[in-house]
């Protein structure tokens, strides 16, 4: 996007390409172009923003699912956080072991 001077006036145009071809696609002049132009800014600042923090949040994800994976932590079928078991570990209960008795 671009000020073309044509005829000593100024011309706003947003240059895209069609085809293989550069077109100009004509916005405004004076006060239009320049409430257009500020827009297009504006737009540019708030997809920044948004890209940010988009970033920053799938960031923090990371860094808590590496926390949890940590602490033996898995994530179910549903997303829950739950308590791996231990890999030994079958569904029966363990039996206490007894100590022998003197008599």
């Amino acid at each position: 996007m671009a000020w073309e001077t044509r005829h000593g006036k100024r011309y706003y145009y947003k240059k895209v390409r069609v085809g293989g071809k550069v077109k100009s696609i004509y916005l405004g002049k004076d006060e239009n172009a320049e409430q257009e132009l500020a827009r297009q800014q504006q737009t540019q600042k708030e997809d920044q923003i948004w890209q940010e923090y988009t970033n920053i949040q799938n960031a923090m994800h990371k860094m808590n699912d590496v926390r949890l994976n940590k602490e033996r932590l898995q994530r179910s079928e549903c997303g829950h956080w739950r308590r791996s078991r231990p890999k030994n570990s079958s569904k029966e209960p363990i039996e206490e072991a007894k100590e022998p008795s003197n008599s």
